[in-house]
């Protein structure tokens, strides 16, 4: 059902007190829960300042919402006004009300630990040690130049290289403040 449609629902029933019926799905197929977390993580991680992968908290119960609506009750929202649609349905009861209709609290339950550990072993991931040295070494390998640039991409490497602060890299800077602590040398 398009966003609209229900909103007309809702007018006719708050000016004639005339009840509407919205379907809503009991369970969510595992397929559907998958697709459900992958939109949950390209819409809320992303890259800060540092380049570290982080988590918009607001941008999560946004999309959780949504998602709900969209994929246990159908709701088609506007991309456009996806935030404006969102507090209508919120001030409006729609959401609690959605929610209050999915019987089956142990589905919502599973798909929401789901969400959560699949965020946090994403942001774990992207953020560790070797996270980090695979992202460098893909930039690396982006830049690598066409047989014919190879002699400036060489003596811009080898300045990069020697101009490298391991200090700036919060990560790299941990690992060998803790192998000095170890008793490694570390030059």
């Amino acid at each position: 059902m398009k966003f609209n449609e229900l909103k007309e629902m809702v007018q006719k029933n708050k000016e004639t007190g005339e009840n509407f019926t919205l379907e809503v799905k009991r369970y969510l197929p595992f397929v559907m829960k998958t697709m459900f977390i992958n939109d949950m993580v390209v819409s809320c991680i992303y890259e800060n300042e540092k380049n570290m992968k982080v988590i918009d908290f607001s941008q999560k119960k946004l999309c959780f919402d949504i998602y709900i609506l969209r994929d246990y009750a159908g709701i088609e929202f506007d991309q456009d006004e996806v935030i404006e649609q969102y507090d209508y349905l919120k001030q409006n009861g729609i959401i609690n009300y959605v929610y209050d209709i999915i019987d089956n609290k142990n589905d919502l339950d599973e798909l929401t630990i789901m969400v959560n550990d699949t965020l946090q072993q994403e942001i774990q991931t992207n953020n560790s040690f070797e996270g980090v040295l695979s992202k460098g070494i893909q930039d690396l390998i982006s830049k690598i130049p066409e047989s014919g640039k190879i002699d400036k991409w060489m003596k811009s490497t080898v300045k990069a290289i020697k101009d490298f602060d391991p200090s700036k890299h919060e990560k790299l800077n941990e690992l060998l403040n803790y192998a000095k602590s170890e008793g490694t040398k570390v030059e």
